[in-house]
């Protein structure tokens, strides 16, 4: 946003980012203009990152009129994804599939694995649109968690931790404490400690639907 406002002969841009809300200040000689847009669904894409900043560097160079970067913004931003579904879910469930045999599981949970991580991925996208993002996470790492269990039980599988934690190292908020820590490095106190905290929540609530189905086993063994 500073590029293009500068780019385009704007005296003075000042922009300020949360994980909850852009805020952005355009001031004139004559006017002063600030705009707040709130966020409520967040998420990542490196994709749409690259080519935004690839707009922002034409601009620069002079290669474009506000009325062609706008429409390069706008198309952008409506963009459908750049994998189908299918593409998706079959990367989760191999990805489960691989760490529960990198972390101890024998050849028999490659399978059940595999099989977790579709179910968690389509509870997660299912309830991300319906419910707050802690909910469809605890729900996502108590079905998987479910799964690990019965699979163990029913014979399909042979070890419950390597495929509890290869269903739910998937759901780990990697880039959130990526980029909390270099918010808070880079002096951004309120976005890293914001991002920070949803780091923590999504954990809590992996840990909490792993646990859950964990104590209701042991308790349903005890009886």
């Amino acid at each position: 946003m500073v590029r293009l406002g500068i780019a385009y002969g704007v005296p003075s841009v000042n922009a300020f980012c949360t994980p909850t809300g852009i805020f952005l200040t355009v001031s004139t000689e004559d006017e002063v203009v600030t705009e707040l847009v709130a966020i409520d669904r967040r998420g990542t894409d490196l994709g749409r990152v690259a080519e935004i900043n690839e707009v922002s560097r034409q601009v620069e160079r002079g290669a474009l009129s506000v009325d062609e970067a706008a429409d390069l913004l706008e198309a952008i931003a409506a963009a459908p994804p750049p994998y189908p579904f299918w593409v998706h879910l079959l990367a989760r469930g191999t990805s489960c599939a691989a760490w529960s045999l990198l972390l101890g599981g024998k050849a028999a949970d490659f399978l059940p694995a595999m099989v977790a991580g579709f179910i968690v991925h389509l509870v997660v996208s299912g309830l991300s649109t319906r419910l707050p993002n802690f909910l469809a996470i605890y729900f996502g790492a108590l079905v998987g968690a479910l799964w690990a269990v019965l699979a163990v039980n029913l014979g399909v599988g042979s070890e419950v931790a390597a495929l509890v934690v290869g269903v739910i190292i998937p759901l780990v908020p990697g880039m959130a404490m990526t980029n909390a820590v270099r918010d808070l490095i880079a002096g951004d106190l309120v976005a890293g400690v914001a991002r920070g905290a949803e780091a923590l929540l999504v954990a809590v609530a992996i840990a909490s639907g792993v646990w859950s189905v964990l104590a209701a086993s042991r308790f349903a063994v005890f009886l």
